[in-house]
């Protein structure tokens, strides 16, 4: 099988590990900005996410960028306690919740595909349009020195909350409610 990933973001090297944990080495990662650079801030990675990066046997490397939170507790100006409740192993879960930087787990796990894929991520591609054939699926793409193509048997859109792909495949859906246009995604 062969398959296109649009964002190298999170969710979209997360998909290329588990694709490749299950046999799938084809595997091509277009990301829209001309380079990767780790940026972010800290995220919250529950117990069943870190269940899955068990699975894919990195959570040791992802676990060591961050810590383990065992309580989450609010409080009030005065520093008198609201509400707490314990977290990840503390809270019964056989994985724990890992508070890590987004941009420092983006670069981990940009650093495993290229270990378990080699180079499959390809920077400056900017999605512009996707067709289906009858036994294949298209995404062009533009970048500075014109477009490019990607055929695979299936396109997976990892492209974020702006998805171009989204607006692509549902041009009358319009942006989501609320959501700046940040990311240039052109809204229908």
């Amino acid at each position: 099988m062969n398959v296109v990933i649009v964002g190298a973001g999170i969710a979209g090297l997360a998909t290329a590990l588990s694709l490749e944990a299950v046999g799938i080495r084809d595997i091509r990662i277009f990301e829209r900005a001309p380079e990767i650079r780790g940026l972010g801030v800290g995220i919250n990675l529950l117990p069943h996410a870190v269940r899955e990066l068990t699975e894919l046997g990195v959570a040791d490397r992802i676990e060591a960028l961050g810590v383990a939170p065992s309580r989450l507790a609010y409080f009030n100006r005065l520093g008198q306690p609201i509400w707490s409740e314990p977290r990840g192993l503390d809270a019964g879960y056989r994985w724990p919740q890992l508070s890590v930087h987004r941009g420092r787990l983006q670069l981990a796990l940009v650093e495993l595909v290229r270990e378990r894929l080699g180079e499959v991520i390809e920077t400056g591609h900017r999605l512009t349009d996707v067709s289906e054939g009858a036994e294949t699926v298209t995404a062009v793409f533009d970048t500075d020195a014109g477009p490019v193509e990607a055929t695979g048997d299936l396109v997976i859109g990892a492209d974020g909350i702006h998805s171009a792909l989204r607006a692509i495949r549902y041009p009358t859906e319009g942006r989501r409610r609320g959501a700046a246009s940040r990311c240039g995604a052109a809204p229908p």
